[in-house]
């Protein structure tokens, strides 16, 4: 955004989003979004979910996780991203729950398996005879690949609701908005109707 439109945008209202072609552009403080579902336009019933939105892809992130694997923690720290909460309709929020709750659980497996492998040779004294602590750092390594796995593979095909094409110092261009949501707010001043 030029530094003619940014101030434009601040002086024009108290407003805190406008539409700019097919994105929703809102600041990062703004909370206030209007009871439908920004995906859809049907009726929210006032529920919101807090989304965490970056201005990255998902399959960039597990590009990175794969070759970077524990610095990719690192690479999201570094991202710009923002907590934004808007709302979804009942069939836009099931498919979020429906990947949600299985994404938890291989995350908190991993979790648990790679501290169970890092503590076993700690609680019990593998010496390389005692075969009881072996097969049991080897289910803990195994179970840690598993759940690594399925972790990423959730990640890669849950739906993500919601992204950031851009985010700026003050501003968040929000991707995948229904039409008829961008409809109910104003243009982006300095920017052509799209």
């Amino acid at each position: 955004m030029s530094e003619k439109s940014q101030s434009a945008v601040q002086s024009s209202s108290k407003a805190g989003a406008w539409r700019d072609a097919p994105y929703l552009v809102v600041r990062k403080s703004w909370t206030d979004f209007p009871d439908r579902c920004i995906l859809c336009n049907a009726p929210a019933e006032g529920i919101r979910i807090p989304m965490r939105v970056r201005a990255t892809r998902r399959s960039d992130a597990v590009l990175v996780f794969l070759i970077m694997g524990i610095f990719m923690f690192l690479f999201f720290f570094f991202l710009p991203s923002v907590v934004v909460r808007p709302g979804f309709c009942r069939a836009h929020r099931a498919a979020w729950r429906r990947w949600q709750r299985p994404f938890s659980i291989a995350l908190m497996v991993l979790v648990i398996s790679n501290i169970a492998f890092l503590m076993i040779p700690i609680i019990g004294d593998l010496d390389g005879e005692d075969l009881v602590l072996l097969v049991a750092m080897l289910v803990a390594a195994l179970s840690s690949i598993l759940s690594l796995l399925a972790t990423l593979t959730i990640a890669l095909l849950r739906p993500s609701l919601l992204t950031a094409k851009k985010i700026d110092t003050s501003f968040v261009w929000l991707e995948k908005v229904s039409q008829e949501y961008l409809a109910q707010f104003p243009q982006l001043p300095g920017t052509e109707p799209g």
